[in-house]
């Protein structure tokens, strides 16, 4: 389970700092590969060989990783950008400007969380989602002598993902190949290399498989900002003696995610210039 727990801090709504944050430090051409390293998570996921992944080498740092990357539904047409409602324009800019000032290399869990309890123009909706979990397999002869998962442990492995997120807006969000983890999975068990290990050997491992936070941006349907952290950690404990194996393999799951919407008092009570300055800074920054 995150340690990292963020305290409520209060929120300033008075008008100077989100006149500041408006009519000085706005870039009208600011655009989300400006804030964002990573500037589209879903295709970074969907993008990343999970078979390159080294599971029996905790030493090596060559797991899926984002500190914090923007996921969207799709490319927002210029005409369903203006049927959007201006205050979740204000802010999708005031939300984007306050990551903005959080260092990419700093940008941890506890950190992102806490910019946006102290964003003004946002507010929690709905309480805090976090689990953990583990899917925990014991037998002998689970995985066979190549390492590889028969084809229902890929749908364990599949119904255990899905119930950890237990969100289908996440899930399509986080498009991870479920049989190349299940093939994670069965890679750390032990492996036959030759006829002494064939006759004994025992073998422990636990690899990170991934550290993503994503922050999911509003739509239409979708009016709110919604940000979580996925961490995925593959581990066993297997020994073989003459051709018999026992294997205890495993991932343990952490997620967490928070939703947050306007904080329609303080973006109602913006002056109309503040205002239409942040509803183009949006414009600009979405569909730019």
């Amino acid at each position: 389970m995150f340690t990292n727990a963020v305290r409520a801090q209060p929120v300033n709504t008075c008008q100077r700092p989100l006149h500041s944050l408006y009519c000085h430090s706005v870039d009208p051409a600011m655009k989300v590969a400006d804030v964002f390293a990573i500037p589209d998570a879903t295709e970074f996921i969907k993008s990343f060989d999970f078979s390159k992944l080294v599971v029996k080498d905790s030493s090596r740092d060559d797991h899926l990783t984002i500190g914090l990357a923007p996921s969207f539904r799709g490319k927002m047409l210029p005409e369903e950008f203006k049927k959007m409602d201006d205050n979740i324009k204000v802010m999708i800019l005031g939300t984007t400007k306050a990551i903005s000032k959080i260092a990419p290399e700093d940008r941890t869990w506890k950190s992102v969380v806490a910019a946006l309890q102290t964003n003004s123009l946002i507010e929690p909706d709905g309480e805090e989602i976090a689990r953990s979990d583990k899917l925990i397999k014991e037998n002998d002869n689970f995985f066979k002598f190549s390492g590889a998962p028969d084809p229902s442990t890929v749908r364990e492995v599949e119904t255990w993902f899905h119930g950890l997120i237990n969100d289908s807006d996440i899930s399509s969000a986080t498009p991870i190949n479920i049989e190349e983890l299940a093939n994670i999975v069965a890679q750390t068990g032990a492996t036959v290399t030759g006829l002494e290990s064939a006759i004994y050997k025992k073998e422990e491992h636990s690899k990170t498989v991934c550290d993503i936070g994503i922050l999911r941006y509003p739509d239409i349907v979708h009016p709110f900002f919604k940000v979580y952290r996925l961490q995925l950690t593959a581990w066993s404990s297997c020994e073989r003696i003459a051709g018999f194996q026992h294997d205890k393999n495993g991932i343990t799951g952490d997620f967490a995610s928070r939703r947050y919407k306007p904080r329609d008092s303080v973006i109602n009570g913006l002056k109309k210039e503040v205002r239409d300055i942040a509803i183009q800074g949006a414009e600009d920054l979405i569909m730019g």
